[in-house]
């Protein structure tokens, strides 16, 4: 691993607002971006993986609006965006949504633009990578069938202008991206390495997603919409099923997978057959009765992984479900009940 800085908002460009991304390769590869330049809060730096791409992730919030313009190199790009809303243009495109619960791709030739812009006070998610075309197609896509046919153009010379397209971010590569940015560790050698591993499953889920979504049919391709908002869906319900203890709330969950809450609320009710709320807490109500028989919790521990307050108002809760007390479930020991 190499060059692990932090990320600038490249302001300072000499020609005419834009950067190359050569320039900011070798600035990324010298160590010269520092965290301290950018307008966020937050935690997130520029890593070197294996192949000479280049990596970078962010977990915050923007102090200030951000453009960024970048004349691209021959290039595939990867973002994965799991929270923050902003714009998007390449060259020769209309502008597009840069929001929460998508991938986006580029498969960029030498000289194509490509503009960004956040605003201040939104939270920010994100992963983005620069991979060399020869990389790509020698170890990501090294099955021809699976290769998206911009990026084979572009390695043959004749991709004229970028591919892009989006795609919505499977729950395999949000719990990457949950691993990546929720790390609680201490900074060090160790955080570092943590963080490489997880770039590089990012990079390989992206390249699956690419490959089942690129297809020969220009730009701008993207999934059907009833697939995205499928998906959406299950995200919604596997962060309900993993934050059992701190459950988002309804509106903050429809924003973290990039959906209004009423097609969010609609979604669970055609999915599931009842709201989020009510998804949630059986899932909450299933784990306590799994750790319950399991017998190795105490039962304020188990209301409190269960995300109440009290044990009192877990019990009340555990019985209008289940019919019975938590009590009821806990298993014998030594032949005798245990229950107070």
């Amino acid at each position: 691993m190499a060059g692990s800085t932090g990320i600038t908002t490249m302001t300072l460009a000499a020609d005419g607002g834009w950067w190359r991304q050569s320039a900011i390769t070798q600035l990324v590869q010298s160590g010269a971006l520092e965290m301290a330049q950018a307008p966020f809060t937050g935690h997130g730096r520029f890593v070197v993986l294996p192949g000479d791409i280049i990596a970078w992730f962010l977990n915050g919030r923007l102090t200030s609006d951000v453009i960024l313009r970048v004349v691209m190199d021959n290039t595939l790009g990867l973002q994965f965006v799991q929270a923050g809303g902003g714009r998007r243009r390449i060259t020769a495109h209309g502008p597009e949504a840069h929001g929460g619960g998508n991938l986006y791709a580029g498969i960029f030739p030498a000289g194509s633009r490509q503009v960004r812009r956040w605003r201040a006070g939104r939270p920010l998610r994100y992963a983005g990578f620069w991979i060399p075309p020869a990389h790509a197609v020698s170890m990501l896509f090294a099955d021809p069938t699976t290769r998206p046919p911009a990026l084979q153009r572009l390695v043959a010379g004749e991709q004229a202008a970028p591919f892009g397209l989006s795609a919505p971010m499977t729950p395999a590569v949000h719990g990457v991206m949950d691993a990546l940015l929720g790390a609680s560790f201490p900074s060090g050698a160790l955080r570092d390495a943590y963080e490489v591993l997880k770039l590089q499953e990012l990079v390989l889920e992206g390249s699956r997603l690419l490959a089942a979504a690129a297809q020969p049919r220009g730009a701008g391709v993207a999934v059907p919409s009833s697939l995205r908002h499928e998906m959406q869906i299950e995200r919604a319900a596997d962060i309900l099923r993993r934050e059992l203890a701190e459950p988002p709330g309804f509106r903050t969950l429809a924003q973290r997978v990039g959906i209004s809450h009423n097609r969010l609320a609609k979604g669970f009710i055609d999915r599931f057959g009842c709201s989020p709320h009510a998804y949630g807490k059986m899932h909450r109500m299933q784990e306590a009765r799994r750790l319950i028989r399991g017998g190795r919790h105490a039962l304020v521990d188990v209301a409190s992984l269960a995300g109440f307050d009290s044990q009192t108002a877990f019990s009340r809760a555990y019985r209008a479900v289940f019919g019975h007390p938590p009590t009821a479930d806990r298993p014998p020991v030594d032949g005798r009940d245990d229950a107070p």
